[in-house]
C-alpha cells in the first residue's frame, strides 16, 4: 500500500560500531534547521540541513553530562541522554534542553567570529592580513537539579516557550527558564513507597494549549492535567483508560499495559498512546472510551517469556502522528519502524538497519528503534536505531 515508499531517499548519519554507545534522544529544532541526537555516553551531536540540497551535515557536538556517583545513596548517575527539547528561536544562537536521569541543561550553541593572523615573517612589525573564520561553540546557560526524586524520563517545553515540565516515575515539576526552582504540580507518592500502585511512564505538553499536558502511567491511563484550573494537579482533570486488548489474564497483563509513549495530534484533539502490544487513540473530549485501539504486535506473545526474562517487554517505544493524523507510526524490533493507516487499516513497515540482507523472520531485540521524530513541514523523519542514526526523506 506504500506509505512507507514516499521515503525513499534516506540519509546515515551517524553508525555506532560498538554495541555499548546507543543512541537515546533524537528531536528537530522548531524550523527543521537542526537535527539533535544524544547518546548513551552523556554526548549530544548536532546536524545542520544543507542549504544546497536535500541532506543534513555534522555541525556540531559536545558532552552534556557525565557518569557521576551520588555518595549520599551509593549509586551511579549514568551520563545517557533521555531526552532533548529545542527552545522556539528568538535569537541567532540555539538554545536546547538536555537530561539525564537527574540533571537537565540549558545550553547555548553559536558561533563566534575568529581572527587568524596570517604573517608569516617572524620580524615583521606589520601582520599582513588577518582573516575571519567562524567558530561553533556549545555553553551551558544554566542547570536545573535537585528537583527530582527518582530517575528522570521526560521533558517537554509549554508553548509559551518560558517554561518547561520535567517528569520521574511519582511526579511532574513546572520550571521557568529563568529560574533554578522548581514548581511540583503532580506528586504520586504515596505515604508508604513500597505501596505505589501507579507510576509516571511519560508525558508531553499540549501543541496549542500553553496549561494543558498529559502523562501516560503503568496501568494504562493517559492523564489531562491543566494548570488553570489548580496549580498543583495531583487528581487529573481528565483520565482516558484504554481498553486492554487481552486473550486472557496472564502474568504480563499488567506490564502490557504500561504506557511508553504519549503524542498529541497537530490540533491537540486526539491522543496518541503505545503499550507493549498495542496503539490507542482518543479523542481529547470524549473520555468514556478509545476511538480506536490497534493491536499492532500480537505476535510477540508467544515470546513474552523471553521479552520478560531478558527486560525487552520494558522497551520504551515512542508512537507519533505521521505526515497526516490518519497515520500512526511507532517503532519495533528488527530496526523496522512501522506505520499504520486508520482509514485503511493498512501497515507497512520502513527498515531503518544497515544490514543488506535486512529483517529475518526471528524477533531481534538487539535491533530496535525506540526513538524517532517526524518534521512535518520540512517531510523530514528522524530515526534511532540502537546504534544507527538515519533521516528519511519525503518529497510530498
Amino acid at each position: 500500500d506504500g506509505m512507507t515508499e514516499e521515503w525513499n531517499s534516506r540519509q546515515l548519519l551517524a553508525n555506532y560500531q560498538t554495541k555499548t554507545k546507543t543512541i537515546t534522544a533524537v528531536t528537530f529544532s522548531d524550523d527543521g534547521d537542526l537535527l539533535a541526537s544524544g547518546d548513551s555516553d552523556g554526548f549530544v551531536t548536532l546536524y545542520q540541513a544543507s542549504k544546497t540540497n536535500q541532506a543534513y551535515e555534522h555541525y556540531h557536538s559536545f558532552s552534556s553530562h557525565q557518569t557521576t556517583f551520588d555518595y549520599l545513596k551509593s549509586i551511579n548517575i549514568f551520563s545517557a541522554i533521555k531526552q532533548i527539547r529545542f527552545l522556539p528561536k528568538h535569537t541567532t544562537s540555539d538554545y536546547l534542553l538536555s537530561t539525564n536521569e537527574k540533571t537537565i541543561k540549558l545550553w547555548k550553541i553559536g558561533q563566534k567570529n575568529i581572527k587568524r593572523n596570517n604573517n608569516t615573517e617572524p620580524d615583521s612589525l606589520f601582520p599582513k592580513v588577518s582573516t575571519q573564520s567562524k567558530e561553533i561553540y556549545s555553553e551551558e546557560a544554566k542547570t536545573y537539579k535537585m528537583a527530582h526524586e527518582y530517575d528522570i524520563h521526560s521533558i517537554d517545553i509549554l508553548t509559551d516557550g518560558e517554561s518547561f515540565l520535567s517528569a520521574d516515575d511519582l511526579s511532574i515539576n513546572l520550571w521557568n527558564f529563568e529560574s533554578s526552582q522548581a514548581f511540583n504540580v503532580t506528586n504520586t507518592i504515596p505515604d508508604v513507597v513500597e505501596n505505589t500502585q501507579e507510576v509516571i511512564t511519560c508525558t508531553t505538553t499540549h501543541p496549542t494549549h500553553n496549561s494543558l499536558f498529559i502523562w501516560g502511567t503503568s496501568t494504562g491511563c493517559v492523564n489531562l492535567g491543566d494548570l488553570r484550573s489548580s496549580s498543583i494537579v495531583d487528581s487529573p482533570n481528565s483520565v482516558y483508560k484504554g481498553k486492554i486488548i487481552a486473550q486472557s489474564e496472564s502474568f504480563f497483563s499488567e506490564i502490557l499495559s504500561s504506557l511508553s509513549s504519549v503524542a498529541f495530534s497537530e490540533d491537540g484533539n486526539t491522543i496518541l498512546a503505545r503499550d507493549y502490544l498495542s496503539l490507542h487513540l482518543w479523542d481529547i473530549r470524549k473520555r468514556k472510551k478509545p476511538i480506536d485501539s490497534i493491536l499492532l504486535f500480537n505476535h510477540y506473545r508467544p515470546h513474552l517469556c523471553s521479552l520478560y526474562v531478558d527486560n525487552s517487554i520494558f522497551d520504551p517505544f515512542s508512537c507519533s502522528f505521521g505526515k497526516d493524523d490518519d497515520t500512526l507510526i511507532t517503532g519495533s524490533y528488527n530496526n523496522n519502524l512501522v506505520f499504520y493507516n486508520r482509514n485503511t487499516s493498512a501497515q507497512d513497515s520502513l527498515y531503518v538497519g544497515t544490514d543488506p540482507e535486512g529483517e529475518s523472520g526471528e524477533i531481534d531485540t538487539e535491533n530496535k528503534v525506540l526513538q524517532m521524530y517526524l518534521h512535518k513541514q520540512k517531510n523530514v523523519l528522524a530515526t534511532a536505531g540502537s546504534n544507527i542514526l538515519s533521516v528519511f526523506f519525503s518529497e510530498h
